[in-house]
């Protein structure tokens, strides 16, 4: 990739520059090469490439089970360890402990599995690996729902970490259908996938737990002993549902069975090893020279990406779990007091709205503003939605949760959330641009999928105890999670203003990669 300056040339490895040779020259060499033989490139962008439309929702849609499930528990699950009498004589505030670590064991597998269902996709494909996870995923939902004991649900909990590790392979497949004149329009759509699933998951969630106490034909001892069977059923029934789009309407893109890429029309600096040929295609023999070269994933531009996904994730997890404790806490313990089925309205109104608005927020914002200073802003505006919470509570504890002050605080609160689902859909496309080349996209989103679910391992058990400890121990008079927070966010702003790339707005223009099938409606 090349920008140009006056007279001067910046030269980056592009993807391509990474297949011209086995030994992956350095990347002054490449610029030597380049600057003899490659015009210089505008740095105007180049027109959008149309979305292949069909491909692309079918792909959000099997996005859609993921945040359904790890949101699904949130209205109920402080009802839920209380069930176990796990905390039977103990202070209320313990519940934190537990329902942190329920939280926890699913990210703990999906960062393990994560990674290696993405290595696993660019060898036996990408379909595979989707319908095994949305099949197993059913499974894993419905033996959650029947656990009545702690073992029980954190190893079913588990198993639902492991059988949504596939994500990973999905945000692959939906950068290898974009170009970079096209992928912030995709990857605006993934935050409001990840909404309307956060809109539905605590909904179902809280409107269909404890079915025995609202609804007359669920009155009997079956659902009265599995409480939560309902709403897990309901996540279930969607799951089937991704299985089937994934088998009819998802067609593979870079099968390996292939023999090439499909549809790639390299930039004017491509080369193979037999000479200079502008649109030889990628053949598998590059392809298996990266997975032999796996070294150069890891490059300084990727890991300071990297490095600031991480605590994007770390923000985001801790932001949800310490949301659904505080909301179901009682106001004597430092949190507002909602039963189930108000936290599951409440949390998917939040959703709702979100996926609503950031359609019309993202790409505008994106392709207006430095995509670094949109991101830090956006992080930024977490600390405000952090110090929502202990006014929130010092309100209700003066005049009620259903004073109307107490909820204005709320609907603030909501709004504030919108940013960070910006500073996602930014952050997807910083990943994007960072991968080294086609052939260990794959690999990359794993990777960086990995990275969210092992924040996952810290965030909500880290913030479910810290919550607990300080109403404990009145530290601070119970805010002191609230103070480590903010200083976390902080920190988050201060790396990414200092860490992240300046040049995230893609300069080639590959097509994307897409299936024959497909090929002929771009």
């Amino acid at each position: 990739m090349e920008y140009t300056t006056g007279s001067l040339i910046e030269t980056e490895p592009s993807w391509e520059a990474y297949h011209d040779n086995e030994t992956h020259p350095s990347i002054s060499a490449i610029d030597e090469r380049s600057g003899e033989t490659d015009p210089l490139i505008s740095k105007t962008h180049p027109s959008a490439t149309p979305l292949p439309k069909v491909q692309i929702a079918a792909l959000l849609f099997v996005f859609l089970p993921e945040s359904v499930t790890s949101t699904l528990i949130y209205p109920f699950v402080v009802q839920l360890v209380r069930s176990l009498h796990i905390v039977k004589g103990r202070n209320p505030a313990s519940v934190g402990y537990y329902t942190g670590l329920i939280e926890s064991s699913f990210f703990l597998t999906e960062a393990i599995f994560v990674s290696i269902w993405a290595h696993l996709s660019d060898r036996v494909g990408r379909k595979p690996i989707l319908l095994f996870g949305s099949l197993g995923l059913v499974c894993a939902l419905i033996s959650f729902g029947y656990s009545t004991t702690l073992a029980g649900v954190l190893v079913s909990r588990a198993m639902q970490g492991v059988l949504n590790g596939n994500i990973g392979v999905a945000r692959a497949m939906l950068t290898e259908l974009t170009d970079s004149t096209n992928r912030d329009q995709a990857f605006s759509f993934t935050p409001v996938v990840w909404a309307s699933g956060s809109t539905l998951g605590p909904l179902v969630g809280g409107l269909l737990a404890r079915p025995s106490d609202r609804f007359p034909l669920f009155r009997n001892e079956f659902w009265q002993r599995h409480p939560y069977l309902l709403p897990c059923l309901a996540a279930a029934i969607l799951s089937l549902c991704a299985f089937m789009v994934t088998v009819f309407c998802i067609h593979e893109v870079s099968h390996p069975s292939y023999g090439t890429i499909q549809s790639i029309e390299p930039t004017s600096n491509s080369r193979t090893e037999g000479g200079d040929h502008p649109n030889s295609p990628i053949t598998r023999n590059n392809l298996d020279a990266d997975e032999e070269h796996l070294s150069i994933l890891l490059t300084p531009r990727l890991l300071r990406v990297l490095i600031n996904h991480a605590l994007l994730a770390l923000l985001e997890h801790s932001y949800l779990a310490l949301v659904a404790l505080f909301y179901a806490t009682p106001i004597e313990t430092g949190g507002l007091g909602l039963s189930p089925s108000k936290l599951g309205l409440l949390l998917g109104t939040i959703g709702l709205t979100h996926g609503i608005l950031q359609p019309f927020c993202f790409s505008p914002l994106y392709r207006t503003f430095h995509p670094k200073n949109l991101y830090t802003t956006c992080l930024a505006a977490s600390i405000l939605a952090y110090i929502c919470f202990p006014v929130i509570n010092t309100i209700a504890r003066a005049k009620g949760n259903s004073h109307p002050a107490v909820w204005v605080i709320v609907v603030i609160q909501s709004f504030l959330l919108l940013p960070s689902y910006t500073a996602f859909s930014a952050m997807h496309i910083f990943i994007s641009n960072a991968a080294p080349s086609p052939g260990l996209i794959g690999t990359t989103m794993g990777v960086s999928q990995t990275l969210f679910s092992a924040m996952g391992i810290i965030g909500p058990s880290g913030t479910t105890s810290l919550f607990a400890i300080s109403q404990e121990k009145k530290l601070l008079g119970g805010n002191l999670i609230y103070v480590v927070m903010c200083i976390a966010v902080s920190v988050a702003v201060f790396t990414s203003h200092f860490s992240l790339p300046d040049d995230s707005h893609e300069e080639t223009t590959h097509r994307p990669l897409v299936s024959r099938s497909e090929s002929d409606s771009l």
